[in-house]
């Protein structure tokens, strides 16, 4: 038999161009950004089988085979994307701002639940379009769901870089969202054992805030629940206000993996007390975007008031009033101001008293025979000089009714103290009641330069 190859030539060629042209044909409607389908919120349906890769380069999830969607903002919100629902195969999400032609990308996001992906924008402005693509770890391939969610608007960071800049973001309890894509991992902050945590001691990429306390009791500090962060193993530290070069070692609360891959610290705080946070991630993971939560539980402060009330003499013996003495400060923790005030009240009044401070704490009960706890201890000063003491008369005179106070305080003289440190110090009052005598409970007052 006699084959013509002329012919057998001829047939491969239409066969091959009859399947080129059906593939083209086949090619997916949204596989360009040209011709990005259109996202409503909630629930969009979207395969990426028979899909191409499309530029840029993905910065996360070696994401390949994409499609591609885009969204205009109804509202001045927060927004999530996310792939987390109903999902065959592991997709990796990338959100951007800008044109087709000069995309600018604002999250990227692979296995954020699962090996499904989340991307938050915490505050978008109404009608503000982005562009989305959606593509597959390593190129996986399949069905699923893209869900627009509107929530709530997050007051973002300013992310700022270096320690020394940290006061530029105040914090005090509630949302915020921060991005430490692009930030350098600092010096400071990076060896402190704590935060030792699976082999690794350091903070990547860490930006620094600072966080002030309006309760007295307990912080929690978190980026646990956040929704649609690109940065998805965190990092998080606390330390107490301080120059940066000498905050190595003082932590007071570090954590990597509380929630997952994500980070949640807890400290006990007192009104008015400041800390440097660090936000950052685990060592050698991707850096992004993510929520922060600051949640404080205790008792909310008096305007003005400050410090803490340890539970080492809480609450006092009661005195012949049939109360027991209760010591405030208020004003301001800086020692720039030096503007501390103190008062005490429910001290019998027509006994002599006075402050005293130093910087250890214990419990001493009934010292000297006294009816109360001794708590405040180590090299200590009391405040019987007549220009810091303020008992109506003048030092040795009655306290009166109002109970004793003390006005800006300074270093106690008698006997002298050394000038006060950025540390802590306690303060406890005394008082003489009938043939025995008293102490109230303790303010702890933790000093910022």
């Amino acid at each position: 038999m006699r084959i013509d190859h002329s012919v057998l030539r001829l047939s491969l060629a239409v066969a091959l161009a009859s399947a080129l042209t059906a593939g083209a044909h086949a090619q997916l409607p949204n596989d360009d950004c040209a011709t990005a389908a259109v996202a409503q919120l909630g629930p969009n349906n979207y395969t990426t089988v028979g899909s191409m890769n499309s530029a840029p380069v993905w910065p996360c999830g070696a994401g390949a085979r994409d499609v591609w969607f885009r969204f205009t903002v109804p509202n001045d919100a927060g927004y999530v994307f996310d792939t987390c629902a109903q999902n065959n195969h592991n997709s990796v999400l990338q959100v951007f701002s800008g044109t087709c032609a000069a995309l600018v990308s604002e999250g990227c996001s692979n296995d954020a639940c699962g090996s499904m992906s989340q991307v938050l924008l915490p505050n978008a402005t109404a009608g503000t379009e982005y562009l989305m693509r959606i593509g597959g770890f390593i190129g996986s391939q399949g069905t699923g769901i893209l869900t627009v969610t509107e929530v709530p608007s997050l007051t973002p960071l300013s992310n700022q870089d270096e320690c020394g800049s940290a006061t530029v973001d105040t914090l005090t309890s509630g949302e915020y969202s921060f991005d430490n894509s692009g930030a350098t991992t600092g010096v400071e902050g990076q060896v402190d054992p704590i935060c030792y945590q699976f082999g690794v001691g350091g903070i990547q990429s860490d930006i620094w805030a600072v966080y002030v306390s309006d309760t007295n009791g307990e912080a929690i500090i978190a980026t646990c629940g956040s929704l649609g962060p690109s940065n998805d193993n965190t990092k998080l530290a606390a330390y107490p206000l301080a120059p940066c070069s000498t905050i190595d070692g003082t932590a007071v609360a570090c954590d990597d993996n509380s929630c997952f891959l994500l980070s949640e610290i807890r400290f006990p705080v007192g009104c008015g007390e400041s800390y440097l946070v660090q936000i950052g991630s685990f060592p050698g993971s991707s850096d992004g975007t993510a929520g922060l939560s600051i949640t404080e539980t205790g008792t909310p402060c008096a305007p003005g008031a400050i410090g803490s009330t340890p539970d080492a003499c809480n609450p006092p013996v009661p005195n012949s009033t049939g109360q027991p003495a209760e010591i405030a400060a208020s004003g301001s923790l800086s020692l720039a101001d030096m503007d501390v005030r103190l008062t005490v009240d429910n001290v019998p009044a027509g006994q002599f008293g006075y402050f005293f401070t130093a910087q250890g704490l214990s419990f001493v009960p009934a010292p000297g025979g006294s009816a109360g706890n001794l708590c405040v201890v180590g090299n200590y000063g009391r405040y019987i000089d007549a220009s810091q003491l303020h008992v109506g008369q003048g030092v040795g005179s009655p306290v009166p009714a109002g109970g004793l106070q003390v006005g800006n305080i300074a270093v106690p003289q008698n006997p002298p103290l050394p000038a006060f440190t950025p540390e802590t110090w306690y303060f406890q009052a005394w008082n003489r009641d009938g043939a025995t005598s008293n102490f109230s409970n303790v303010v702890r007052l933790a000093f910022t330069p």
